[in-house]
């Protein structure tokens, strides 16, 4: 059957990108996509090797007569972040990517794309494959579970990496060479709920949806709103007029790593409760305070149609709600600090990243990111003191490092001069408020030197993921002209 993909440029990386979006690839439940690669290598006779964690190094013989180069490592990880929009029936576990181009980007229906980290998996596939691409010995790096934490990278068994130059793929800015990035933890806190000792009240869903969401690094700085927060201010401010809510449950946003789309509060409500007039009221006024989110929409559902089912019908008492309400209030979301070293980067940031309400505990997950390590670790104590004075029990992450830039990088030096010499101008030199696996990789692999670029991709960890398909071209020739030039080493 043909693909929407067929027609696309370079042809090689698009084949493969159309092979990956069909296998099924959730972080933590990589074993598919992990025996595509291994099933693939195996049809070229390359040598594998794996770790425990399922981590994967394909090894690529040099074009010949470049056998002396030095060997470079590109690298990607396996997995990708699954959102999907309400109302799409969409099986992670099972179902491909439904793909379709619009104008220059590559886009998929209702759902994340794959394109963080595919792309990067297809260009190193394809270079492998590519009887023009003239090379030096090539080491595939394929990581497992990067998207919960960089886990896999942490977990490698750095002894099958041999390498010392490594090309990271999966950055997502045309026109610019990353060597710096933010370390990131977090902090899980788990709050007892007190509830009231019966009710008879039927209990209602209140939806807040339709928020734009995205990378919770990248994307952290932009104008988006916090549909978590967004709802506790609302909720609180019922509060204050009188009209305090009988809360049963509390559900939020989906991944540590994404900036939550929606939230949804189940609510013990009577006929002629006061709310049910003032829904419209109410969704005006959070659509103008925040105007950036276009596809806000509040609805009080029905118990028959709720998408969150509450696991009680007995409200919070009050003073449970309160305390769980201004805690939420008081946790920071967004920006903490800007970089004093790179301008427009953000040095700290916190994403309030998801909540979760079970039968007798309240459950709050927030993802902190720092370029600077001490601020990262005051960030952490600071969330576990909060959550602690709100008489929570907390988890520390206290995640990876960040990866400290070397503008004197050899490597960087190399790249900047093909970049150059391919399209008229130097890449732009930069840093990037998310976790890429470089931070780890240089500390596993004393001496190694990394860069890492990589195409056009915007609003990653969301539906609206997209990748531009002219940009995707440029990327793989600058990738194949940095190998070439590193294999007349």
């Amino acid at each position: 059957m043909p693909s929407p993909l067929d027609s696309l440029k370079p042809e090689s990386l698009w084949q493969r990108f159309d092979a990956i979006r069909k296998v099924p690839r959730p972080s933590k439940r990589e074993e598919k996509i992990v025996g595509h690669v291994r099933g693939w290598a195996a049809q070229r006779g390359f040598e594998v090797r794996s770790d425990a964690a399922s981590n994967t190094v394909v090894v690529v013989p040099a074009s010949p007569g470049r056998e002396a180069a030095p060997t470079v490592a590109l690298q990607a990880h396996v997995d990708m972040v699954c959102e999907k929009d309400g109302g799409v029936g969409h099986d992670f576990d099972r179902d491909p990517i439904d793909v379709f181009v619009d104008g220059d980007w590559v886009r998929a229906r209702g759902t994340t794309l794959g394109a963080d980290n595919g792309i990067g998996m297809a260009a190193a596939m394809a270079a492998a494959d590519d009887p023009e691409l003239v090379h030096g010995p090539l080491e595939l790096v394929f990581t497992v579970d990067e998207e919960t934490g960089l886990n896999g990278a942490g977990a490698l068994d750095a002894s099958m990496v041999t390498a010392r130059l490594l090309l990271n793929l999966d950055s997502e800015e045309e026109g610019a060479v990353y060597i710096g990035c933010a370390g990131a933890g977090g902090v899980e806190a788990e709050i007892a709920v007190e509830r009231e000792a019966s009710s008879s009240s039927p209990v209602w869903e209140l939806a807040l949806t339709g928020f734009a969401g995205g990378h919770s690094g990248i994307d952290i700085k932009s104008p988006r709103a916090n549909p978590l927060k967004a709802m506790t201010h609302l909720l609180l401010e019922l509060g204050e007029r009188g009209a305090a809510p009988r809360l049963v449950a509390l559900h939020g946003g989906s991944a540590r790593n994404a900036l939550p789309r929606e939230c949804y509060a189940a609510l013990a409500l009577d006929e002629g409760d006061d709310l049910f007039g003032r829904i419209g009221e109410m969704g005006r006024a959070l659509a103008a305070r925040h105007p950036s989110e276009k596809g806000l929409k509040l609805a009080l559902v029905p118990p028959a149609e709720a998408s969150a089912p509450a696991t009680s019908s007995r409200p919070w008492t009050p003073a449970c709600r309160d305390r769980l309400l201004r805690l939420l209030a008081a946790a920071p979301h967004g920006v903490l600090a800007m970089s004093n070293e790179v301008e427009g980067l953000v040095e700290t940031s916190n994403n309030l990243a998801l909540v979760r309400t079970g039968a007798d505990k309240v459950r709050v997950l927030t993802t902190p990111r720092s370029s600077s390590n001490a601020a990262l670790t005051e960030t952490l104590r600071g969330l576990v003191a909060l959550f602690e004075l709100a008489g929570g029990r907390t988890e520390l992450d206290e995640g990876y490092p960040g990866w400290q830039p070397d503008p004197g990088s050899p490597l960087l030096a190399r790249a900047s001069a093909v970049h150059e010499s391919l399209f008229g101008r130097v890449p732009e030199v930069k840093a990037v408020h998310a976790g890429l696996e470089c931070g780890i990789l240089v500390r596993k692999l004393p001496g190694l030197d990394a860069v890492s670029f990589g195409p056009d991709l915007r609003d990653p960890h969301s539906p609206n993921e997209r990748v531009r398909v002219a940009s995707v071209e440029r990327f793989y020739r600058l990738l194949g002209a940095l190998l070439g030039d590193l294999a007349a080493s």
